[in-house]
């Protein structure tokens, strides 16, 4: 585990919470209330990240977690739409992989569901624009290209 995930990771938080003396695999509880057409609770349809036992620290800086949870939403049109809360998303460093691993997340809930994934949404209380050198911006703009190409 990188450094900065010490108190775990998204993915660790997702199908192990621990709340109490309990685990919950919170996956698993949205995956069954897609898929059980009787549950209208929508409130079933989201996933904690933060963890107020672990993540209200008085450490100046916290790398880990940005993202504070996840909701799933079945669509009009019958398709799976994932809304993503984060309190602040660093864009330069983290945003592109965070939102690539969210869509990936979307794609296997409505796999798993039989929906189809229909989009993410993402809400961002603050938005930090990391500070990059042009060497750096040359390479992301370099790799954007070719990943468009």
């Amino acid at each position: 585990i990188d450094a900065g995930n010490n108190r775990g990771t998204y993915f660790q938080r997702l199908i192990a919470y621990q709340t109490g003396d309990k685990e919950v695999n919170q996956l698993e509880v949205i995956i069954n209330s897609l898929l059980d057409t009787k549950v209208k609770r929508r409130s079933k349809l989201q996933a904690s990240i933060f963890d107020p036992g672990k993540d209200h620290t008085t450490g100046m800086f916290q790398k880990f977690p940005c993202l504070q949870h996840v909701t799933f939403y079945k669509s009009e049109k019958g398709g799976l739409v994932l809304n993503s809360f984060y309190a602040v998303q660093h864009f330069y460093r983290r945003a592109y992989g965070n939102w690539l691993g969210l869509i990936y997340l979307g794609k296997f809930i409505a796999q798993e569901t039989g929906l189809n994934f229909e989009r993410m949404n993402c809400f961002i209380g603050v938005e930090h624009l990391d500070e990059i050198t042009k060497t750096e911006a040359s390479k992301l703009l370099a790799e954007i290209d070719v990943a468009c190409s």
